[in-house]
């Protein structure tokens, strides 16, 4: 078979609008890693909630990448690669937040802290991941823009109301070249199938690049193939393609 390796996006993706994963979709699933197909998720989740869904679709001894890119496992035991931040803009992220009033949490070593359970003294710990919320796009625009400006961070979005920041270079296609290299295979390789600006890079990297119908119009626009909606069980209908 051409592809050896296909990266999910989870949210917006393999879930439903509602957060769920349909019979549907998980029978395809099954049905690629049945076809000899290694079967990861690519998502912008920490581990303690993409577990969740790993194990619901029996992918428990599988690669993932998680946290944009950020922590990369060869299983749910052996960490391939984490990498940090530049310890120096935890506080410019933190004031940003805080000036605006915006809901913000962030991943640390330890996992994720929210705007509810941080203290001050975090600020001087290593973060893998930050990440804002506004419901004002004018607010989410000005963040991300702000951001880039500092021109030492990776910033993402994996929803219009939030903007993701990681290590600079570090993003999900980062994250499936390791796997790729500790698999043995290459990107030329890979399917990859998801719906929003934290999948931009993957997707134009990947062997095959699938948009999702319900997907960011930027992504779409560089994908290969644009499947179903997450609603109309497009990651399934792509599976079906690829397997013929």
């Amino acid at each position: 078979m051409k592809y050896k390796l296909l990266a999910l996006d989870i949210d917006g993706t393999t879930l439903n609008r509602k957060g769920e994963l349909t019979a549907t979709t998980k029978q395809w699933i099954e049905k690629a890693v049945a076809a000899g197909i290694t079967v990861i998720f690519a998502t912008g989740r920490g581990a303690r909630t993409a577990n969740k869904i790993r194990a619901a679709v029996g992918l428990d001894d599988a690669p993932m990448v998680f946290l944009n890119g950020a922590q990369v496992w060869a299983n749910q035991t052996r960490l391939l690669a984490q990498h940090f931040m530049d310890q120096s803009v935890n506080s410019k992220l933190y004031e940003l937040a805080k000036a605006h009033k915006s809901w913000f949490w962030l991943y640390t070593e330890e996992g994720m802290v929210t705007r509810e359970d941080f203290r001050q003294e975090i600020i001087d710990q290593p973060w893998v991941k930050f990440g804002l919320h506004h419901q004002d796009p004018n607010k989410i625009i000005e963040f991300f823009n702000t951001i880039v400006s500092w021109g030492n961070l990776e910033v993402t979005q994996s929803a219009p109301e939030n903007v993701e920041v990681g290590a600079l270079g570090v993003t999900k296609a980062s994250g499936v070249q390791l796997i790729c290299d500790y698999l043995g295979i290459t990107m030329a390789e890979v399917v990859a199938i998801g719906d929003s600006l934290n999948d931009y890079a993957l997707i134009t990297e990947a062997g095959l690049g699938i948009a999702m119908n319900n997907g960011d119009p930027r992504v779409k626009a560089v994908a290969d193939e644009i499947t179903e909606t997450n609603d109309n069980h497009g990651v399934a209908k792509a599976i079906q393609r690829i397997l013929g």
